[in-house]
Order: C-alpha cells, then structure tokens, then sequence
C-alpha cells in the first residue's frame, strides 16, 4: 500500500469511529430542555397552563402549574388517577418540558 491509501484508510476509519461514538449517549442526555433563565422557565409553566386549560378533561379543573428549581410543579385536585395521570402526560408533552412533580391529589 501506498502512504495515501493508508492515509485515506485511517481517516475512514476514524470518521467511522467517530460517527458510531459520536451518536452514542447516556439515557435522557441531553435534556429536553435547558432553560436560559427565569422568563424562559416561566413561559415554559404558561404553556403547559394553556395546554391543560384546553384540555377536554382537565380544562375545567383548577391546576396549578408552577417552576421550582427547573421543575414543573402540578399542584391541585382531581377526581381520579385517570385524570391525574393526564395531565401530568399533557405537561410532560410539552416541548422543553424535561421532568414534572407530581403534586395532585385524588379527592
């Protein structure tokens, strides 16, 4: 072989390794979001608001929706798991959302 072929074969392989690596991460990395400050967090918390007050379910319930140290925090009643389990699922949908707490009771 030739300099250049060995040269053109490292260089392949090293993409090849690089690329197989490279798209390789740990579970739930990176996250969903990462918020740039304050106002971005509670335009986030507004969002996930508007999608349950527009829910046919959970529209009429009286939820809280607030941030705590990143967190989207649910609080309030329900009537059932069902429910519960609903909107913590719409609030977990919402783009940039990475993780919720799960602060509702069943009445």
């Amino acid at each position: 072989m030739t300099n250049m072929s060995v040269s053109v074969g490292c260089i392949v392989a090293a993409m090849l390794l690089i690329a197989i690596c490279g798209c390789v991460a740990p579970s739930g990395y990176p996250p969903h979001y990462r918020p740039g400050g304050r106002d971005d967090m509670v335009a986030l918390a507004d969002e996930v608001r508007a999608r349950l007050a527009s829910d046919d379910i959970t529209g009429s319930l009286p939820l809280g929706v607030s941030v705590e140290d990143g967190v989207i925090v649910l609080r309030g009643a329900v009537p059932d798991e069902i429910t519960r389990a609903r909107a913590v699922g719409i609030a977990l949908s919402t783009p940039g959302v990475a993780q919720v707490e799960d602060r509702l009771t069943v009445w």
